[in-house]
């Protein structure tokens, strides 16, 4: 089968890409070296990121610490509160619950 615009003798350009990579030796398409290069700096990159990370946490831990510094209750914090709430309910509901079950026998 022909070609447009290849004369007779002439190399297709597919072929002289080919030629030149199997010269290149078997290593050359995985690129080992630039894959170590890539994997280093992606591992460079993640570490700075984690440490600007726990930086700024750190800093909004101490915002936030420095905001709700008092005495007493002025330290218990919403989350325990809610935990309380629930915990609570959750007593109420297994009594509800129990007190059920002792009415019908």
């Amino acid at each position: 089968m022909t070609k447009f615009g290849v004369g007779v003798g002439e190399e297709f350009p597919v072929d002289e890409e080919n030629r030149s990579e199997q010269e290149a030796g078997p290593g050359h398409r995985c690129g080992r070296g630039d894959h170590r290069a890539r994997h280093e700096a992606w591992h460079q990159f993640r570490d700075q990121m984690r440490a600007e990370w726990r930086a700024r946490r750190r800093a909004f831990h101490d915002s936030v610490g420095r905001h709700h510094d008092g005495d007493g209750m002025d330290d218990l914090r919403a989350h325990h509160v809610h935990r309380l709430v629930i915990g609570g309910l959750a007593l109420v509901g297994l009594a509800a619950l129990l007190s059920l079950f002792h009415s019908r026998r």
